[in-house]
């Protein structure tokens, strides 16, 4: 996220700290011009192009937020809470899937047992009908 200004660079930065001289001759007069002419415009060209980039950000930032909130809603309280020091959607995926993506050898028991439990539950609930 931007979290500064960013600076107003031109190339004609004589404009920016010193003012023309009263007894400047014509060559200086016409340089000066060039100058704030060309100044004005890298100005309008570093505002357009920073406008946009700061309304691509604003866009990606809306998105990643939803994406984030949307996460942590289907998540349990506990692990909203691992998940929810992650500022990126991607961030808290990752971190949930490097805790979690691998089962353990309790979980793989916990889940089969739940398997057979379910598949005898259904097999006598079969053969009694």
């Amino acid at each position: 996220m931007l979290t500064e200004a960013l600076p107003l660079l031109s190339p004609h930065c004589s404009l920016e700290t010193s003012p023309l001289d009263p007894n400047a001759t014509t060559a200086d007069r016409q340089q000066h011009a060039d100058d704030e002419k060309a100044y004005k415009e890298d100005s309008a060209t570093y505002v357009t192009e920073n406008t946009a980039f700061l309304a691509a950000m604003l866009v990606w930032n809306k998105a990643n937020d939803m994406a984030l909130g949307s996460i942590l809603l289907r998540l349990t309280p506990s692990l909203q809470q691992q998940a929810s020091n992650s500022t990126q959607a991607e961030t808290g995926l990752d971190t949930l899937e490097n805790q979690y993506g691998t089962p353990t050898i309790p979980t793989v028991y916990k889940d089969s047992k739940k398997q057979l439990t379910f598949a005898s539950i259904l097999t006598s609930t079969l053969l009694h009908s």
